[in-house]
């Protein structure tokens, strides 16, 4: 998962990296009501340290928020080694977010500097340089940034399965033995690695996403990949009725159900209110069709 604010901490994160997200954390569960869960998931390293989150929370913020989830379509990428990268991950909650690191690596690319430990001035090193330890056959950083955390666990997942490493590094010509540049990946090398695709993007800036939603649609679609697109006309930055709030999170958790695995509740009255326009891929959301009487879909 990737995402973007309207935050201050979010704008300062993304004008220093030159990127368009901010954040990023590992998709860890989806809904099974019969484990006595009803929501996402995720794994991520944010300022209080490494944790657990709910997707949900992204979702209905009230400041602006972008959230985009992506999936590594690999075929040795596995149910087994799926569970196992949440066990690999899972392990490291509590684990101390890395301040002096972030500083670094926002400070670098917003002077302009190579982002990389060897161009840190002669005779500094950096916090996460100190900070790693080694141990026999087992590489155990004990601090992360957001992104870094995400890279750092599919790597560790193929060392400890004896695949390449490579097979899973999000930013095009970094050296898996390069454990400080590991750490720095970014959101946006996630965001834009050519080894993962994207399988559902959320919007709250509505200008955005009609100004480049035939260019995803096409990109997607490309790619055989599933897109549905769904219009609020009423909303903008954000929901203000909350019937089309209900039925955004109905449509959303029930694509992420059928393209990422996982149960979900029928949308009963879930639309009753509602007002949205479902433009592209009602197909691709089951029971989306006959739900959303009224709400026909119709050419992007």
């Amino acid at each position: 998962m990737v995402s973007r604010s309207a935050t201050l901490s979010s704008w300062a994160i993304r004008f220093a990296t030159g990127g368009v997200f901010s954040h990023a954390a590992l998709v860890f569960l989806v809904p099974d009501p019969e484990d006595g869960f009803e929501n996402t998931f995720l794994l991520e390293s944010v300022s209080e340290g490494v944790g657990i989150a709910n997707l949900r929370s992204y979702l209905e913020r009230k400041a602006a928020t972008d959230v985009g989830i992506l999936r590594l379509d690999a075929p040795w990428y596995d149910a087994k080694l799926r569970k196992l990268i949440r066990g690999v991950m899972l392990d490291h909650v509590k684990s101390s977010y890395d301040f002096k690191t972030a500083m670094r690596i926002w400070l670098s690319i917003a002077f302009g500097a190579r982002l990389g430990w060897s161009r840190i001035r002669k005779g500094r090193k950096s916090s996460m340089a100190n900070a790693v330890r080694t141990a026999p056959k087992r590489w155990l950083p004990p601090q992360f940034i957001c992104s870094g955390f995400v890279q750092y666990g599919f790597v560790e997942l193929l060392r400890r399965v004896g695949l390449d490493p490579q097979l899973a590094i999000f930013r095009e010509g970094l050296d898996p033995a390069d454990q400080n540049g590991l750490l720095a990946v970014t959101p946006d090398d996630i965001a834009t690695s050519s080894k993962l695709t994207w399988h559902f993007v959320s919007s709250y800036v509505t200008d955005i996403l009609l100004a480049s939603e035939e260019e995803i649609i096409e990109a997607m679609r490309a790619k055989s990949l599933a897109v549905t697109y769904v219009l609020y006309p009423q909303e903008g930055h954000g929901f203000a009725v909350p019937e089309n709030s209900l039925s955004f999170n109905a449509i959303a958790e029930t694509f992420l159900s059928a393209h990422l695995g996982g149960r979900c509740e029928p949308f009963g009255e879930d639309f009753r209110g509602a007002e949205f326009e479902v433009r592209v891929g009602v197909a691709h959301v089951p029971g989306l069709e006959k739900a959303s009487a009224g709400h026909a879909e119709r050419p992007a």
